[in-house]
């Protein structure tokens, strides 16, 4: 009789231990997908993100952020440092590019002249070593950015191979990205023929500003408008290097806010000096208008489908 109750207690306590069963564990679950769904799970998706990527970069990560950031490596606080220092020590490395030509003796502009480099020694008011000193900047700010931290940006690839990326291939094409999204070989056209082209009249426009011809060169605006220029340009290889380069789509796209923000304050400053010249960068501020647009869609749809996979 006393062992017939102890079995009994023993089942009841048994059954009472016993999960849950299938059913009784989905109907929590089921509640839970239908409170994330709609723009409320994108902001926790776009909250959450951000405190594990920054704020806890040393935690581990959860499946939407190992997609955010497939190649593993450095967390994104880390990638984000080193590429804001990179850029820093880059834009200061293009100013000196133009101080080192700026320093130059005239001879040197005519002997490029006589080189054939470029047609004469005085261009749109500029020597030519100068000149040809901001043309290397603005169309290789990639290549003095690898000489300053020692690896190949994924920018020159970018604009010389544009179907490309550096890293695992395929990767940028298996993307989520909205319709809207530029054909490929609109990249190449809008860099190298319109964008650069009109950077570099902008900037020859705000260095001969205030200089008559046969008069000695005036003094060029360093700080802010000259600084805040090259520092945009090394944010933009910055931006190459950590979405294309790295494959991070999180920290590209503050990366690509930043260089942005350079950018439009740099068409700003030119606009002080010359008006035509702040004019001149417009192309380049829209057509950087649609690359951070693009990146920070292909940020959401990625949070998006994680959310709904999730469900």
């Amino acid at each position: 009789m006393l062992m017939q109750r102890v079995a009994f207690l023993l089942a009841v306590a048994h059954a009472a231990a016993r999960p849950a069963g299938p059913k009784a564990r989905a109907l929590p679950r089921q509640q839970a997908a239908q409170r994330r769904k709609g723009w409320t799970a994108k902001l926790k998706f776009l909250r959450d993100d951000w405190q594990e990527a920054v704020l806890r970069p040393r935690g581990g990560a959860s499946s939407t952020q190992a997609a955010l950031r497939p190649r593993g490596g450095a967390s994104s606080l880390t990638t984000l440092t080193h590429a804001a220092l990179g850029a820093v020590f880059e834009a200061g490395a293009l100013l000196g590019v133009v101080k080192a030509a700026r320093a130059l003796p005239p001879g040197a502009s005519s002997a490029i002249a006589k080189l054939k480099i470029l047609p004469s020694d005085t261009i749109k008011g500029l020597p030519a070593a100068e000149w040809f000193a901001w043309c290397v900047i603005i169309f290789g700010s990639s290549a003095v950015g690898s000489a300053v931290d020692g690896s190949l940006r994924a920018a020159t690839n970018q604009i010389l191979m544009p179907t490309r990326v550096a890293g695992e291939q395929g990767w940028y094409a298996s993307l989520d990205k909205p319709r809207w999204e530029p054909p490929g070989f609109v990249f190449p056209v809008m860099w190298l023929l319109v964008s650069k082209p009109t950077q570099l009249l902008a900037v020859a426009k705000v260095c001969s500003s205030g200089t008559s011809e046969g008069e000695e060169a005036a003094a060029l605006p360093w700080v802010p408008q000259l600084a805040a220029y090259c520092l945009h340009l090394a944010l933009g290889d910055a931006w190459n290097k950590v979405f294309f380069g790295q494959q991070k789509v999180a920290a590209g796209a503050l990366m690509i806010t930043v260089f942005y923000g350079a950018l439009l304050a740099s068409a700003y400053l030119f606009a002080q000096v010359d008006a035509t010249a702040g004019l001149l960068m417009v192309p380049t501020c829209l057509w950087v208008t649609v690359a951070a647009a693009l990146n920070w869609s292909i940020y959401f749809r990625l949070g998006g489908a994680a959310s709904s996979d999730s469900d």
